[in-house]
């Protein structure tokens, strides 16, 4: 991961709930040395936001640690694309990194897709389905410490690097199907043999045995990293980012819903709401993902958006079991 952690995480925490956005982090309670990890992921799309799966040693943010990392993070701004990643240091406050940036011609957020992540004492490997996508030698020889093992969804202020983070297609979700961790065996006489597994986690439910949540932020994550927004859903495990007042948690399926709910658009003087029987909730957020409005009323909701400054925005409508239907609505 691309961040640079000057203080502890104890004091780090005492930032929660300061930041506009929320987002989620599980790591393992217990670290390994060496091994073979194999994850299905389903990427977020959206600008500035992050996808990711990474081995941390733990403390590394701490003066008193080298720091040792081993990253996979797709970006979504571009789905297709994602980076893999060695940090080390040599020296506290000096990191080595070796980003490399890889394109897959294919969008990681339309399915789930095969993620390994092979590490022994003299190489790290990352493949993408079964494709070796990159090894790295010079920084793994650095890498001898155990590592947790943890997965989170999160947003960079860093626009260069992931985008600017449009905040229009909040609430997102990664999704996890599965996790295996293999052993590392060094007295293996084949490669068959290398690594062996150990357990899987299929996310049935949340192991809080084997895993924890994060409840911290750091200085280049726009959000807070809390507990409510990881969780085992559909047999899939569930990162989920938001802003401060989210709507309602919602499935898979629901949260995917994109009915067109106001016409004509983009409109003039008059906009009007396709309503149904079904009570619903209505809120209008400009592009930064700030909510202006919220109302039970159709006619309340058409006329704030009628009486709004030219320009795009978002409504969204929540009715029946936490359904969500959003529209990019443009004032002429």
């Amino acid at each position: 991961m691309k961040v640079f952690f000057t203080t502890t995480l104890c004091i780090l925490s005492l930032f929660l709930s300061a930041k506009d956005y929320k987002g989620a982090e599980i790591y393992s309670n217990e670290s390994y040395l060496y091994g073979k990890f194999e994850m299905r992921i389903k990427a977020a799309k959206g600008s500035g936001q992050l996808s990711t799966f990474f081995l941390y040693r733990n403390n590394s943010e701490q003066s008193s640690t080298l720091w040792e990392e081993i990253d996979i993070e797709i970006f979504g701004k571009n789905t297709s694309d994602f980076q893999t990643n060695v940090i080390i240091e040599k020296v506290e406050g000096t990191k080595l990194m070796t980003e490399e940036h890889h394109s897959m011609g294919f969008d990681l957020s339309e399915d789930f897709h095969t993620f390994i992540v092979e590490w022994t004492p003299d190489s790290i490997s990352w493949y993408v389905d079964d494709i070796l996508i990159r090894t790295e030698k010079e920084h793994a020889l650095s890498c001898t410490h155990p590592m947790s093992i943890r997965f989170n969804h999160w947003a960079a202020n860093i626009s260069n690097w992931v985008g600017y983070f449009d905040t229009s297609v909040l609430p997102s979700y990664q999704y996890v199907d599965y996790i295996k961790y293999y052993s590392y065996d060094s007295t293996a006489t084949d490669t068959e043999s290398t690594f062996n597994l150990e357990w899987t986690d299929d996310f049935s439910t949340f192991n809080s045995g084997r895993w924890s949540k994060a409840n911290w932020t750091f200085g280049e994550n726009l959000c807070d990293l809390i507990p409510a927004n990881a969780y085992a859903e559909n047999d899939v495990l569930v990162l989920k980012l938001h802003d401060e007042t989210p709507p309602p948690a919602t499935s898979i399926a629901e949260s995917e819903s994109t009915d067109i709910i106001a016409y004509p658009n983009p409109f003039y003087e008059s906009v009007f709401i396709k309503e149904s029987s079904i009570t619903s909730d209505y809120s209008i957020y400009n592009l930064n993902g700030t909510k202006l409005f919220f109302s039970s009323d159709v006619q309340k909701t058409e006329t704030y958006l009628q009486s709004l400054a030219s320009g795009k925005y978002i409504l969204q409508r929540v009715y029946g079991k936490h359904k969500v239907s959003r529209q990019v609505l443009t004032k002429q």
